[in-house]
């Protein structure tokens, strides 16, 4: 699925602590990378799940930000996600053990 990364990217930064002012998303993705190459044979075989934070990913702007960037698919099985609500990104565990998991 071709992802569109050059529309709007919402300005989602944490307000305190040592992270001020830094961007929540890329701060996630960063870790959720480093934890993949960190546990990349226990991600690859199954023994290990990706978990995602469901404040940042369960945002309602960064939602609409992703649907639109995937062209209103889903990103695991790129069936489309209009026809139905939108599902919390941690209530897709199912749906997710029932696609293969992506390597970032």
């Amino acid at each position: 699925m071709k992802i569109d990364k050059t529309g709007f990217k919402p300005k989602f930064e944490f307000k305190k602590g040592e992270n001020n002012g830094k961007d929540k998303l890329k701060f996630a993705t960063q870790e959720i990378q480093e934890e993949y190459l960190k546990y990349q044979n226990d991600y690859d075989k199954g023994l290990k799940k990706f978990h995602f934070d469901n404040k940042i990913y369960g945002n309602k702007i960064i939602k609409n930000a992703l649907k639109n960037a995937q062209n209103d698919k889903c990103c695991f099985c790129e069936g489309k996600i209009s026809h139905t609500e939108m599902l919390n990104i941690l209530d897709q565990k199912r749906h997710i053990n029932k696609t293969k998991m992506i390597k970032i």
